[in-house]
């Protein structure tokens, strides 16, 4: 994923002060933003290819396990703001998506994500 194509859209989704809340808040340590997005391709393509096994299944939940694991630099810093920015971002990719083939992940990915983490809560 291009820095430029990544700008083009969140110009669009995030507003000026969002883009400088999140400035306030970078990575911390030696992170390392071109491997951090190899591990998150790696990730999503192996989400996807879970898909057909259902949220319930052991394979997901160490797949949802793995997807908080590499969170965790932005969990670091992320005010509530952020995180509720990113979210809504993400809900929204099928709005994006075609813009950016390099993604890291497919929507559905995300979506799955997410429906193991609701299931998750909901076993308490």
């Amino acid at each position: 994923m291009q820095p430029e194509d990544w700008k083009k859209v969140t110009d669009r989704y995030f507003s000026d002060e969002e883009k400088a809340h999140w400035a306030e808040h970078p990575p911390q340590g030696d992170f390392d933003q071109a491997e951090y997005s190899r591990k998150w391709a790696d990730l999503g393509k192996r989400v996807e290819a879970a898909i057909p096994h259902g949220p319930d299944s052991p394979e997901a939940q160490a797949l949802f396990d793995e997807w908080q694991q590499l969170l965790a630099p932005f969990t670091a810093v992320a005010t509530p703001q952020m995180m509720q920015g990113a979210t809504r971002f993400y809900e929204r990719m099928d709005e994006w998506k075609g813009e950016m083939p390099n993604a890291p992940f497919t929507p559905e990915a995300f979506g799955f994500i997410q429906e193991i983490g609701r299931r998750g809560k909901a076993k308490g």
